[in-house]
Parts: C-alpha cells; sequence; structure tokens
C-alpha cells in the first residue's frame, strides 16, 4: 500500500505540473519573431503604397502641350513688342502691318497655335486627364501584390503558431487525462486493498495470527498487482475492427482476436463514445473528402495465397516445396490482403537498395495514419524523394515528416506531375499504390479515406 500511496502522490505532482506548464519560451519567441517580422513587412508595404498614392503624376500628354506653350511665348511676346514699336512708327495698325508683313504674319499664326495648345490643356485639366494619382501607376500595382503576398505570410505565420499551440495543450489534455485515469484506477485499487486489509486487521486475534496474516496479505498484494499489470498491458494492445453502418452513422468495434472480446466488452461503450467525440483516431478522421477522384487499379486478391499459407501452416513436412511457390505469389501483380501493406513495407524496407515516395497531396498525407506507419519502418539513408503534386504549407508539412525522419532533407520533397493518392516505388522494380475511398462517417464533417492497396510489377 505505501508502494500505491507514493504512485498516487506522485501523479498528483505530475497533474498539477501539466496544470501550470506552458509552451516553451524559445517555441514562443520563433513563432512570435516570425509573425512581427512578417507584420513589419506589411506595415512597411502600406507605408509605402501610401505614400506612391499620394503623389500627383502629371500625364505625358499635357506635359508635352505645356513645353510647347511655354516654348513659343517668348517668341510671342518679342513679336508682340515689334508689332507695337511698328504701330508707333507708321501711326497705324494698318500702316504697320504694310510696313512689317512678316512680323504681323508670324505673330497670327503664333497667337492661334497659342490659343489652340492652351484651350486643349484647359480640356484636359477640365476632365481630370491633366493629372493622376500613383494608386493608377504600375509602380502601386507591384506594391500591392507584394502586399498581398506579405498579408498570406503573415496569415501563415500566425495559423502556425495557433496550430501549434492548440496542438501543445491537447497534448498536455491528453497527459493530464491520462495521469488523472491512472491516478483513479490507482486510487480505486488502494481503496480495494485497504478495504481487504482493514477486514483481515478485524479478524486478528493476536500478535502470531497477525504476523501469519500479514505475510500472507503481502502475498495477495504482490497477485493483485501482477494482476492488475497484466489486465493494464493486454487493455493497451487489445487490436479491434471499426464497423460503420452503410448511412455512415453508427458504428460498433470487434475485437480481432476472439480472445479479447470479454476484456473488450468492459469497455466497449466508453471506446465507441470517445470514437464518437474524436478523441482518438485524429489522424484517421478528416473534415473533408478527397481532394480528387483516383482512379482505381483493376487487381483482385491472390486467393491462392490463403490456400498455399494455411498449407503452409499445417504441414510442416512439405514447407521446402511450398516456400518458392508463396514467395512468387506474393511478388505478383494483385490487390494486397487486409494489413499485408504494413508487413510488405517491413520486408521491402530490408531488400531494396533504395525507395521513393509519390503522393498527390503532401499536406493531407503528411497528417495521415499512413504517413507515420511507413517513415518509422522505412531507412531515410535509401529515401530518394517524396514526390507530391499539391501542398498548402509545406513548411508544416516538412515539420511532421521530420517528427518521424528527422534525417529527411528538405531538397529530397520534390514537387511533380503525379495523378497518384500514394504510391511507393522500391529499386524501380516494385510498386505499391494506396487508392482511396471516400467514407462519411457519424456526420457529414466526418470523413474516413479507406485505402485499398495494390503491388504491381514494374
Amino acid at each position: 500500500m505505501e508502494k500505491s500511496a507514493r504512485k498516487i502522490d506522485a501523479l498528483k505532482k505530475k497533474m498539477a505540473e501539466l496544470e501550470t506548464t506552458e509552451m516553451p519560451q524559445k517555441a514562443v519567441d520563433r513563432y512570435e519573431s516570425s509573425i512581427q517580422k512578417a507584420q513589419k513587412k506589411v506595415d512597411s508595404l502600406l507605408q509605402k503604397m501610401k505614400e506612391v498614392a499620394d503623389k500627383e503624376i502629371i500625364s505625358p500628354k499635357w506635359n508635352k502641350i505645356s513645353e510647347e506653350i511655354d516654348e513659343i511665348i517668348p517668341r510671342l511676346e518679342e513679336l508682340r513688342q515689334k508689332k507695337k514699336q511698328a504701330i508707333a512708327w507708321t501711326g497705324s495698325e494698318t500702316s504697320a502691318e504694310a510696313f512689317m508683313p512678316g512680323v504681323f504674319k508670324e505673330l497670327q499664326e503664333l497667337e492661334e497655335k497659342y490659343a489652340r495648345l492652351n484651350e486643349a490643356r484647359n480640356k484636359l485639366e477640365a476632365s481630370g486627364r491633366a493629372f493622376k494619382t500613383g494608386a493608377d501607376t504600375e509602380e502601386y500595382r507591384d506594391l500591392q501584390k507584394q502586399l498581398d503576398l506579405a498579408r498570406g505570410q503573415l496569415k501563415a505565420a500566425q495559423t502556425n503558431y495557433d496550430e501549434e499551440k492548440a496542438l501543445f495543450q491537447e497534448t498536455l489534455k491528453n497527459k493530464h487525462a491520462n495521469a488523472a485515469a491512472e491516478l483513479s484506477r490507482e486510487q480505486e485499487e488502494l481503496n480495494g486493498l485497504t478495504s481487504r486489509y482493514q477486514a483481515l486487521q478485524r479478524q486478528i486475534s493476536g500478535a502470531a495470527r497477525l504476523e501469519t496474516l500479514a505475510s500472507g496479505f503481502g502475498k495477495i498484494v504482490s497477485a493483485a498487482q501482477n494482476a492488475f499489470a497484466k489486465i493494464s498491458s493486454t487493455a493497451g494492445t487489445v487490436p479491434i475492427y471499426i464497423y460503420v453502418s452503410s448511412e455512415g452513422i453508427d458504428i460498433d468495434i470487434m475485437a480481432v482476436n476472439i480472445k479479447n472480446d470479454s476484456l473488450l466488452l468492459l469497455f466497449k461503450s466508453e471506446i465507441i463514445e470517445q470514437i464518437r467525440k474524436k478523441k482518438v483516431l485524429k489522424n484517421t478522421f478528416v473534415k473533408y473528402g478527397l481532394r480528387k477522384t483516383f482512379l482505381g487499379i483493376d487487381l483482385e486478391e491472390n486467393e491462392n495465397i490463403k490456400n498455399d499459407l494455411q498449407k503452409y501452416r499445417r504441414n510442416k513436412g512439405n514447407r521446402d516445396e511450398l516456400e518458392p511457390i508463396i514467395e512468387k505469389e506474393i511478388l505478383s501483380d494483385r490487390k494486397l490482403l487486409d494489413e499485408e501493406f504494413e508487413i510488405l513495407i517491413k520486408y521491402f524496407a530490408d531488400k531494396c537498395e533504395n525507395f521513393r515516395i509519390n503522393t498527390y497531396h503532401l499536406d493531407d498525407w503528411a497528417k495521415s495514419e499512413w504517413c507515420g506507419k511507413v517513415l518509422s519502418v522505412l531507412y531515410s539513408k535509401k529515401l530518394l524523394s517524396i514526390g507530391y503534386a499539391e501542398c498548402y504549407d509545406f513548411r508544416k508539412a516538412l515539420s511532421i515528416i521530420r517528427r518521424t525522419m528527422p534525417e529527411c532533407s528538405r531538397d529530397k520533397i520534390v514537387q511533380i506531375r503525379t495523378d497518384c493518392y500514394f504510391s511507393i516505388v522500391f529499386d524501380e522494380k516494385y510498386i505499391i499504390t494506396g487508392v482511396p475511398k471516400d467514407i462519411v462517417i457519424m456526420d457529414r464533417n466526418t470523413h474516413i479515406h479507406k485505402v485499398e492497396f495494390y503491388l504491381q510489377i514494374i
């Protein structure tokens, strides 16, 4: 009981620490720095756009007319002065024009040109086409494009921060819930042991009897702890099938191994409730349908494999004859059996020299259960590339991939043309292709992408 009490105290301490745990300051500073940098760029572009927009730009046409007017004004003034002098000499404008006909003719032409130019300039000004604001310039439009890009980067930085905080809080919440559940189990176990111990004490009539029963009680405690550990271990590793109704509303679960039915029955309702509340299978449930339609592969399961494997298991005498037959059937074009995908991945991971992965949408694949299952088995040194057709947030997808395969460098993840949902090519000889089927489950915002796998020999 003392050991259980110490464990309970440790769990309470752990829960208290989790309640006050905050996101590491180094991570917070990194995200806030990224956000501030993006915000500063947005503010700088807005200020520059305002400065450009406030400028008054003279139109080339108005500028050309004004230059022509400026050019003729000095000559016009000069001719007007000569006309005035000629009139003074001759006594009349008629006599002056007869005396200096060239001056009067040039003056008339310049007066008319000046009037035309001045009228044209006035019309431009009246129509508002003489000047334009900086917002109508190519420079302003280029700044607008830069601003849109900067705002997108700011939004992405903020989204990354929010998602990381949410993930951190969710992790803390799960750890706290697990600790609380373990505390509850320990407390219940301790209460049961305490009750039994108190009952034994009440039956003790003497010191010798006390010593004998105490010794027996120690064995009971040890046996109870071992049994509890065994049940906990078993409960944590019971594989189950999840069945979904044709309408996608009702769900049911069943143990893969019939021996675990009685144990699963104890927790069946709680497990189904956690599935409905999306507390589990987070990498399996998604909020969207398939990005596009993916074509199926016209291959069926090889029934001979099942029959030959049963023969191999029953008959120990002729296994040498069956082994090459089974290997040939396994390495043939076919649809894979249930749960065979992971077995084949492990086989090829050991045998192949290199491999490459192709996926249509990098974000979806990185967040799916298949990313962790595949990368945790394959060797990073053998990776040629991870090709993708589309990606919304490359940096986040790369971060998720590196959690499972830290040695995966950025240059190995490349954009390619592919219509394949997911495939792995080993040594350019074997290709395993996944074809998804979208299933709506429980509500219209909850989907499962059920993937069937096919093996083909290149």
